[in-house]
C-alpha cells in the first residue's frame, strides 16, 4: 500500500457544527415556545381576573376539619354567567366545608369588605348578617356560587330565582 492510501481523509468539523447548531436552534425555539405559551396562559388568566374584583373574604374552620369561606366579588359588565360560574369554581373549598361566593354587578354602591372579613368570629350567621346590612345600603348581589359540603356546586342567578335561599330578601 502506498502512503497516500493509508492516510485517512481529514474530516472537517462542519458536520458536527451543523448538528450542534440545529440542536441549539431547536432547543432555543422550544424554550421560546414554552415561554410564549406561558405568557399566553398568564394573559388569559389576567383577562379572566380583570372581570372580577375581590372585596370581602371570611374564612373559618368548622368542627369537622373543613373550612367555611364566604366571599364577595364585583363583576364587570358583560361578564357571562358561565364566566362567573367558572370563577366561582376556582375559589378554594376545603371539605368537609363549603364556600359561598356572592357576586355584585359593577357599580354596586355598597359591597361587603372588612366587615365580612371580621365576621369570622360570629360564623356564617354573622357573615350573612353583614351581607344583609350591606343590602340595606344598596349592596344587592346578582349571583351566588356555592361549593356544597360533599362536593356539589351551583350558580344561583337571583334575577331568575329570587326565591332561592341565598338571594336578596331570603338570606
Amino acid at each position: 500500500m502506498s502512503e497516500d492510501s493509508d492516510k485517512k481523509p481529514k474530516k472537517s468539523g462542519t458536520g458536527c457544527a451543523a448538528v450542534i447548531y440545529i440542536t441549539l436552534a431547536l432547543t432555543l425555539y422550544a424554550f421560546y415556545a414554552i415561554l410564549k405559551g406561558c405568557a399566553d396562559i398568564a394573559e388569559e388568566g389576567a383577562q379572566r381576573n380583570r372581570n372580577f374584583t375581590g372585596h370581602g373574604y371570611m374564612q373559618m374552620s368548622n368542627n369537622t376539619g373543613g373550612r367555611i369561606r364566604i366571599m364577595a366579588f364585583e363583576f364587570s359588565a358583560g361578564t357571562s354567567p358561565q364566566s362567573i360560574s367558572a370563577h366561582g369554581g376556582r375559589q378554594p373549598v376545603t371539605q368537609p366545608g363549603f364556600t359561598q361566593v356572592f357576586y355584585y354587578p359593577q357599580g354596586t354602591p355598597s359591597i361587603p369588605t372588612h366587615d365580612l372579613t371580621l365576621a369570622k368570629d360570629g360564623g356564617v350567621d354573622e357573615a350573612h348578617a353583614v351581607i344583609r346590612a350591606y343590602l340595606q345600603r344598596g349592596g344587592k348581589w346578582r349571583y351566588v356560587f356555592q361549593h356544597y359540603i360533599g362536593g356539589g356546586t351551583e350558580l344561583i342567578d337571583c334575577a331568575k330565582t329570587p326565591q332561592a335561599e341565598l338571594c336578596p330578601g331570603k338570606l
